[in-house]
């Protein structure tokens, strides 16, 4: 049975838990469901104030902090990855994810080694996760369900994965790729 949790960059519950307790989940999700602006002012995702600044500044500090989740959080997929805040979500995504916004982005996957989620919920542009595979960045799928409804459809994911010729088997399984939550190291240590 495989135990996922979905840990939120701003909150400091990431930072906090022990060890042992990271270790029951076999991989974990990072999201930003908030983020820092240069002056410190903490924006969410999910808040209808918008801070006095302009879309390509709210961007810039975006990547910024998932150039900085990238570094620091040790998860094994970023979650929802163009989840933005309400107010920017009537801008087509393709113009706020700049292709020099997505390079920086897929740039600190890679070499995090985390991977991308094709989200059913919040759905990527297929330009940003052609950049991501194209760089090496293992791709994952989810629902991101919260209604019985939405839990586990993957419809939307799997099928821009398939436009792209990701094989199943590149697509990120944790009993297949491991994960940075140590579950599967105590597991060989048993054996």
């Amino acid at each position: 049975m495989l135990r996922g949790g979905e840990f939120c960059w701003h909150d400091s519950l990431w930072r906090e838990i022990p060890d042992d307790v990271a270790r029951r989940f076999t991989h974990r999700l990072g999201s930003l469901h908030g983020i820092w602006l240069p002056n410190g002012e903490l924006v969410h995702a999910f808040s209808r104030r918008f801070p006095n600044v302009t879309p390509d500044e709210y961007m810039e500090a975006h990547v910024a902090n998932l150039e900085r989740f990238a570094r620091e959080m040790p998860v094994d997929v970023l979650a929802h990855p163009t989840l933005l805040p309400l107010t920017l979500r009537r801008h087509p995504l393709e113009e706020l994810w700049t292709e020099e916004r997505e390079e920086r982005a897929v740039g600190a996957l890679a070499a995090a080694g985390i991977a991308f989620e094709i989200s059913n919920r919040y759905r990527t542009h297929e330009r940003f996760v052609r950049r991501a595979r194209d760089a090496g960045v293992r791709l994952s799928l989810g629902s991101d369900g919260h209604t019985a409804e939405q839990v586990a459809d993957l419809a939307y994911p799997l099928a821009l994965a398939r436009s792209l010729a990701v094989p199943d088997e590149e697509l990120y399984d944790p009993l297949r790729h491991g994960s940075r939550t140590g579950f599967f190291n105590r597991l060989r240590r048993v054996s």
